[in-house]
């Protein structure tokens, strides 16, 4: 006879709930029929230990958690640097991604750290008293970076971006969603990106809900971020008070417009052209 698991089913109800799965779905998840995953929730039966397991591992808690309901409150190690007047508390979807992110980060390190690697000399090696121009150009040359005129599509010049900062060592993550649940998605109103900027680990999300033009400026305004050696979660909103914001924002239209060629080809009835050049929204070449 199977070792029964005596799952709490009010747990798994809510983590059900809060991941948007109906009952079709979920039994589906766990191969079982939605019958028998409508008998565990009411509490008439219960799974046995190895579909237990796999009904904690579905739903991204422990196994501990889903029989005593108990969990430990995380707190991430992340500044929040939004400054949206509209800004709340870290959502469930949210603490998700930047949790998973975290264990990247922290296993990478220790992988590299027994590898014998040395800490990524750019990471931290700006400051915003410098000029964002300055940085912009030592960050570019740095990283290798191209610009965006030399790709015909905003895909593929965030596609060589990325695999650019990968072969410098970065981790990047882009998702709209929490792994690979549909059902779980990242709320742009709560976030663009955020970064870990650890010194052997350096990590940049990207909200994927977002348009591709949009993503591109954002991974620039994360990258200032490492280059100050400045960790935090944004949504890009200024405010007087967000010096370290408003400097990511200018690092990052540098190196997307470069203002120097910029104003060589500026004309307000070529916004649209301007757009496609740079690979930028039409609100930042406006702006």
């Amino acid at each position: 006879m199977s070792t029964l698991a005596y799952i709490n089913p009010e747990v798994l109800k809510s983590c059900m709930e809060a991941r948007k799965y109906t009952v079709e779905d979920f039994a589906r998840k766990l191969k079982v029929k939605p019958e028998k995953l409508k008998s565990w929730l009411e509490g008439r039966e219960k799974p046995t230990y190895k579909q237990g397991k796999l009904i904690a591992r579905k739903l991204g808690i422990s196994f501990a958690e889903l029989i005593t309901g108990l969990f430990p409150q995380y707190v991430p190690e992340l500044p929040d640097l939004r400054t949206s007047s509209q800004k709340e508390p870290f959502s469930e979807n949210t603490l998700a991604v930047i949790r998973n992110a975290e264990r990247k980060v922290e296993w990478l390190r220790e992988k590299r750290l027994h590898e014998g690697w040395e800490p990524l000399g750019f990471v931290g090696a700006g400051s915003i008293a410098k000029e964002p121009h300055e940085s912009a150009d030592q960050i570019r040359e740095t990283l290798n970076l191209p610009y965006g005129w030399e790709f015909s599509t905003p895909e593929d010049y965030l596609k060589e971006i990325v695999n650019a900062l990968e072969l410098r060592g970065f981790i990047i993550l882009r998702s709209s969603i929490v792994g690979n649940n549909p059902h779980r998605k990242l709320s742009l109103k709560e976030f663009r990106g955020f970064t870990f900027a650890d010194r052997y680990a350096p990590l940049i999300f990207i909200n994927t809900a977002d348009e591709v033009k949009a993503q591109i400026f954002t991974l620039f305004h994360e990258l200032a971020h490492v280059w100050i050696g400045q960790s935090g979660i944004s949504d890009l909103e200024e405010t007087e008070n967000s010096r370290i914001e408003y400097w990511c924002n200018e690092v990052a239209a540098e190196l997307l417009m470069p203002l120097e060629d910029f104003r060589k080809r500026w004309n307000p009835q070529d916004v649209e052209e301007l757009s496609r050049y740079y690979k930028a929204s039409v609100y930042a070449i406006l702006v």
